[in-house]
């Protein structure tokens, strides 16, 4: 793994910051869009000063400027996978909760895959988790991350706990099966 990487598997719980740079570092989704996505990149040259083409988004959150992962968190930003608060911050310092988790692993395959469908999938469906409303907001990334194989649900509760946060090995451990997957 990476340094990121390693830093990170010792993390408990993982926070938003780190979640990004895992995004950029061990997944390398910049690479995979690239790959699969490349209008979502202006290769062209431009000069200094000058603005560049897509994708427009917002701009660096406020309070990221001195942050380890200040990098990582601009990229999943402008390309969408992880948003700022409404209120323009990041917080890349709160834990990261399983819900939020999965709704992050669920964007990701969203756009790399090119397939807005998979937010959709699974609404309307009874829901496998007893402690899952299939109304929560979280309930069609929940099923997806889990069918996947990229988490798992607690056992033999079959519980999906949302508001558990998230440890360093167990979102390293969905980072490589998610690049499994592309």
């Amino acid at each position: 793994g990476t340094i990121v990487g390693k830093r990170i598997a010792l993390a408990d719980p993982i926070t938003r910051g780190e979640l990004a740079a895992l995004l950029a570092t061990e997944l390398g989704v910049e690479n995979h869009l690239r790959k699969r996505r490349p209008e979502l990149f202006d290769p062209s040259f431009r000069p200094p000063g000058e603005p560049r083409g897509a994708p427009s988004g917002p701009g660096t959150p406020a309070d990221v400027g001195g942050h380890w992962a200040r990098n990582a968190i601009e990229l999943v930003t402008r390309l969408h996978l992880i948003d700022a608060y409404p209120d323009g911050t990041f917080r890349p310092d709160e834990p990261v909760m399983r819900a939020g988790f999965a709704t992050t692993l669920e964007q990701v395959l969203s756009v790399v895959v090119n397939d807005s469908g998979i937010k959709t999938r699974y609404v309307g469906q009874q829901s496998p988790f007893p402690d899952l409303r299939s109304d929560h907001f979280a309930f069609n990334a929940a099923i997806l991350v889990t069918t996947r194989g990229l988490m798992e649900a607690e056992r033999p509760s079959g519980a999906f706990r949302l508001t558990n946060p998230v440890s360093g090995p167990e979102a390293l451990l969905a980072m490589r099966k998610l690049a499994e997957l592309f």
